[in-house]
């Protein structure tokens, strides 16, 4: 049964009735012979395949975050504790690693989070 649901792409979000009309023509549904054990199936499918996406969002709002941090890593030389981010967008912006990282008001944070640890290393 949860084969079937994978195979039809159930979303974790997708309700019993929305299931039940994209599923109950095929044979697998029949695997499960109450609709108790369907709903319950459905219900581990769901919270599974919502923990799967969540982790691979985390992951990739991590690798995200490493490339714009590796890039400010090679820009180290003319970033320095006084560094603003306008000034470094223009630069910055001309490699892919920028935009890895979506939202331009989290850029401008990771930046002076970057620019924060310059300048307690060089204290």
């Amino acid at each position: 049964f949860k084969g079937l649901l994978l195979a039809k792409d159930i979303s974790p979000q997708m309700k019993w009735n929305d299931v039940v009309k994209l599923c109950s023509s095929d044979a697998r549904w029949n695997s499960c012979t109450t609709m108790g054990e369907r709903k319950q199936a459905l219900a581990e499918y769901q919270t599974k395949r919502s923990n799967e996406e969540r982790e691979l969002k985390r992951a990739e709002v991590k690798r995200s975050r490493d490339a714009f941090y590796k890039l400010m890593t090679s820009h180290v030389t003319s970033i320095t504790p006084q560094s603003r981010f306008s000034d470094f967008r223009s630069v910055l912006a001309k490699d892919n690693r920028f935009f890895a990282v979506e939202e331009e008001e989290l850029r401008e944070e990771l930046f002076y989070d970057f620019v924060e640890v310059r300048k307690r290393e060089e204290r």
